[in-house]
């Protein structure tokens, strides 16, 4: 003989787990909504990318990286690295990356586009050809990579103008779930 399950127990242990799952419950959920506000109407990253630059002065050349040093997976997260020499670029302007910094990442396009690339295990190299004027800027559009656990990668970065090598920049980024 089969026996209906009685869903409406008077047990009062059974009516505290209930009230304590529901109160745990809404209480989640109200911190993700006000953090939500927070982030609408301040604009303090709560969910998104958090940047942060880098730089270094040369003899000539002064180098600026802007990268994302924290994000989450399928936001754009755009790499962007400035040049610039107060008396112009002569000849091709190289910029050398470490490859592996580009794990967390899928690039969708490259700005402007180079004049050639090399990739190797360690070093992707990318020659430009020089500016009009006196500032290169090179931005990389990237999306962060979905992946279900915190992972960080360190980028290296440097340039040759041939009037000056700069020194290597470095720089992590975050990836979070």
């Amino acid at each position: 003989m089969v026996t209906p399950v009685d869903y409406s127990s008077s047990d009062a242990s059974v009516r505290r787990k209930r009230r304590a799952l529901y109160g745990t419950f809404t209480a989640v959920v109200s911190l993700i909504v006000a953090l939500a506000v927070l982030e609408a109407l301040t604009g303090v990253p709560v969910y998104g990318v958090t940047t942060d630059e880098v730089s270094q002065r040369g003899a000539t050349v002064d180098l600026t990286v802007h990268y994302p040093r924290v994000t989450r997976g399928q936001l754009d997260s755009p790499l962007q690295v400035q040049l610039t020499s107060p008396s112009g670029f002569a000849g091709p302007v190289v910029v050398a990356i470490s490859s592996a910094y580009f794990d967390l990442f899928n690039v969708t396009a490259i700005r402007p586009q180079p004049t050639s690339e090399l990739l190797d295990d360690e070093t992707w190299t990318l020659t430009f050809d020089p500016p009009s004027g006196d500032t290169l800027a090179v931005q990389w559009d990237m999306t962060a990579r979905a992946v279900g656990w915190f992972a960080q990668q360190t980028g290296e970065l440097r340039a040759d103008t041939g009037a000056e090598q700069t020194p290597t920049l470095r720089f992590v980024s975050a990836l979070r779930p």
